[in-house]
């Protein structure tokens, strides 16, 4: 009889000064034949992502301010804006540019025309709008720097880290080289235990420009309309052509790793306790009872963890305040041991 020992974490809402997860990666040190971290999302804080896009947008209002009317109205003149263009090749090429041109000479002496008789203001703007560029490329790269950051001290863990994407990751996450990401990927083995991942969440946080999040499955808000108006059999297909299934279709499945878990949060209700019908939800369950994973891993609520057993399952979920290390016997596949850690908000995870 084997054992594979995991530090499940999630929640982890990693801020400015990446103390949190420092905090995680001093914890996974710590722990005795660790062979992986499985993390159940929020691995970043997109509240601190959603400030740095609010200071971007109020840099980028400033610059707006900044321009005259009759600035205006000439960026909002599309003939206009290819002099801006024509200005960017002039500053690389110089003036020559004109006659390299691929189009007939009158259009290239109307075009070189237009350019000069429009130069002073074509200048102006141009500046301007460096600035208004030079704020999304200071937000893109402070928002790099942090994830990077995260990334690095990742890189120190003494075991693979493998991850789902929760609600608060932004899609830049995915570039980060010492995270291996779940919900990418079919299955991962570790010691004879199969390893799958679905993020189960679509979630936006409003503050964040909708740039900074693609919709990670389809989902169907009124599935008794659909069945009514397509059938049954449409729906069904419909829920195996989503990329969650696709990608697990094939996979065998002993722990599956979530955000949100399979409970009443991912499927059955929706925040407000309302009922719903959310095609990724359903095709989760779908997966679930066909796959019969031994052990189900999720995240999401804040503050406490608790541990269930249902419907042919374990269900662990941590949080911000807990974190476990399971230790999963690899014959039954199933979990024997938990050592729980409590994370004062102030300190270090500490047992």
């Amino acid at each position: 009889m084997g054992t594979a020992t995991f530090l499940q974490v999630s929640d982890i809402h990693t801020k400015e000064n990446l103390q949190e997860i420092k905090s995680v990666a001093e914890l996974a040190n710590s722990i005795e034949n660790l062979d992986a971290v499985l993390c159940a999302g929020d691995l970043f804080d997109g509240w601190y992502h959603a400030e740095l896009v609010q200071q971007a947008q109020e840099s980028q209002k400033k610059a707006q301010d900044n321009l005259s009317e009759e600035e205006k109205e000439f960026l909002q003149d599309k003939s206009k804006q290819v002099m801006l263009q024509v200005h960017e090749l002039v500053q690389k090429h110089g003036e020559d540019v004109f006659s390299q041109l691929n189009a007939e000479e009158e259009q290239k002496e109307f075009l070189k025309q237009e350019y000069e008789a429009n130069k002073e203001i074509i200048e102006k703007v141009s500046g301007k709008l460096q600035q208004l560029n030079e704020a999304v490329k200071t937000l893109e790269e402070k928002i790099t720097t942090h994830i990077n950051g995260a990334d690095q001290i990742i890189g120190e863990i003494n075991s693979a880290f493998y991850m789902v994407r929760g609600n608060h990751d932004v899609d830049s996450v995915y570039s980060m080289k010492n995270v291996h990401f779940l919900d990418k990927t079919g299955s991962i083995e570790i010691k004879g235990l199969k390893i799958a991942g679905a993020p189960n969440t679509d979630e936006r946080i409003p503050q964040l420009a909708d740039g900074f999040y693609k919709s990670l499955e389809i989902d169907i808000f009124d599935k008794d309309g659909f069945i009514k108006e397509k059938g049954e059999d449409v729906y069904q297909k419909l829920l195996d052509d989503l990329p969650i299934a696709k990608r697990l279709k094939n996979a065998e499945i002993d722990i599956l790793v979530t955000h949100k878990g399979l409970h009443e949060m991912a499927i059955g209700t929706d925040r407000n306790g309302e009922p719903h019908n959310y095609g990724y939800g359903r095709a989760l369950e779908k997966i679930v009872k066909k796959k019969k994973p031994a052990v189900i891993l999720g995240g999401h609520v804040h503050g406490r963890g608790y541990i269930v057993q249902k419907r042919g399952y374990q269900g662990i979920r941590s949080s911000d305040q807990r974190a476990y290390t399971l230790h999963v016997d690899t014959e039954t596949k199933k979990v024997s041991k938990i050592d729980v850690y409590i994370k004062d908000m102030q300190e270090n995870m500490q047992n």
